[in-house]
């Protein structure tokens, strides 16, 4: 009976251990809530993203990437286009992001980087291209060349061609006749003339490559006869092709037309094309006309002159540039403007005397004719506030290619160039 008695009691107190363990971790252990009606897991949420509408950079698995409004439907790729949808080959798409999300990152680098700068301008660019944002970036590649046309990394970002552009088409090959070779290359002049400075760069490399095999002088004849076109973007344009080819300079020729040119065009944007051109010929007998024209009566070509000198960037015209700014010094001082005078009044002729004569037994009278003058004699002086205007961009043009040459500024007084060009004399 005692044996019987310990053993319920050992069970009690073991059934007492256990079920107070049981309560413990029951209250320990956490409350699961019940799933709520409607929520997705993250996978859902991924899919319920993916199916939307949005534009997107899609890496394809061959080619190039692909920039357009795409969303995925039953693990398949659509993007839209010409009013449609259409399916992309399964497994062609590696990876995807929005833009909106690189643009944001975009901007976010734009704060960091100096804009200002054309450098960090062409290294953005270089990473919007690396994302397939090339719209983008051909907008940071036109502003480093509107502030420097012969940026060497922007143009050596366009050389490398991983921007990719539709360019007009050149309708000219090595069997079109010399004679309608002009023509076929109308429709090309047309259309890239008007583009931005970035786009007009990538069009012009494409076409000398198509050129290629064409004859040289042919086509270097109708470059000429572009310089002569009556719309400047078209001179412009044919400045540049020649800017950016390997075209010899021995022809006489199409120097004579681009000094002609870089001296009388009306367009500063033609004019600076066409030094720029004749400035990579390396040749400094080509500063001779600019110099030659310092001394014109015309001031329009005096400043033009000037301006190219600036461009062509050879020392040897600095002295005639300064000659040129002491000449306007001394004649500013000097400079009367035209003057004249105009009469206002009336003229009355009368009858003053007659000369009497007697010739056989006859008399003649014969009238003396004079004039009554009326009125007043003014004075007129034409003050020219144009000439006056011309003469100060004159000046100015002198000072900035002094600039660019010497690398110094002392401003409009030709004395002091004059003293630092003796203390400074340039190599020979």
């Amino acid at each position: 009976m005692k044996t019987s008695k310990r053993r319920t009691q050992l069970a009690l107190i073991l059934f007492g251990f256990f079920g107070a363990s049981t309560r413990v971790a029951a209250q320990e252990a956490p409350k699961q809530d019940a799933p709520k009606e409607g929520h997705q897991s993250a996978t859902d949420a991924d899919l319920d993203e993916l199916s939307k509408d949005k534009e997107r950079i899609l890496q394809m698995k061959w080619g190039a990437p692909l920039r357009a409004r795409a969303k995925q439907v039953d693990g398949e790729w659509l993007i839209y286009g010409r009013g449609a949808w259409k399916a992309l080959p399964r497994g062609a798409v590696q990876s995807h992001e929005l833009v909106r999300d690189i643009k944001r990152e975009a901007r976010a680098r734009e704060r960091k980087l100096k804009m200002a700068l054309a450098d960090d301008r062409a290294d953005q660019a270089m990473w919007l291209i690396e994302r397939a944002l090339y719209t983008e970036a051909l907008e940071h590649l036109e502003f480093c060349l509107r502030k420097d046309p012969d940026h060497g990394p922007t143009l050596t970002l366009i050389d490398s061609e991983k921007l990719p552009m539709n360019t007009p088409v050149v309708n000219a090959s090595k069997d079109t006749p010399l004679e309608d070779l002009a023509n076929a290359l109308q429709p090309w002049f047309n259309a890239t003339a008007f583009m931005g400075r970035a786009s007009k760069e990538i069009a012009v490399r494409k076409f000398l490559k198509e050129i290629k095999g064409i004859d040289e002088a042919a086509i270097r004849d109708t470059l000429r006869g572009e310089l002569r076109h009556r719309t400047s973007a078209r001179r412009e344009l044919a400045a540049l092709v020649l800017h950016r080819s390997d075209f010899s300079i021995e022809n006489e020729g199409c120097v004579q037309d681009l000094i002609k040119v870089a001296i009388l065009d009306g367009s500063d944007e033609v004019r600076e094309e066409c030094s720029r051109t004749l400035r990579d010929f390396n040749e400094v007998a080509i500063t001779q006309p600019f110099i030659k024209a310092l001394g014109s009566t015309s001031p329009a070509i005096r400043t033009n002159a000037a301006g190219a000198l600036g461009t062509l960037g050879f020392v040897n015209a600095a002295a005639p540039l300064i000659s040129a700014l002491a000449a306007t010094s001394a004649a500013g001082g000097a400079y009367r403007p035209p003057a004249s005078h105009i009469f206002v009044g009336r003229q009355i002729a009368y009858i003053q005397d007659f000369d009497v004569e007697v010739a056989q037994g006859a008399s003649i009278a014969d009238p003396n004719i004079n004039v009554l003058t009326e009125g007043a004699v003014l004075d007129v002086r034409v003050l020219s506030v144009r000439q006056e205007t011309i003469r100060v961009h004159e000046r100015s043009a002198l000072r900035g290619a002094l600039k660019i040459l010497l690398g110094k500024d002392f401003k409009y007084d030709a004395e002091k160039w004059q003293k630092w060009m003796d203390e400074n004399p340039a190599p020979k």
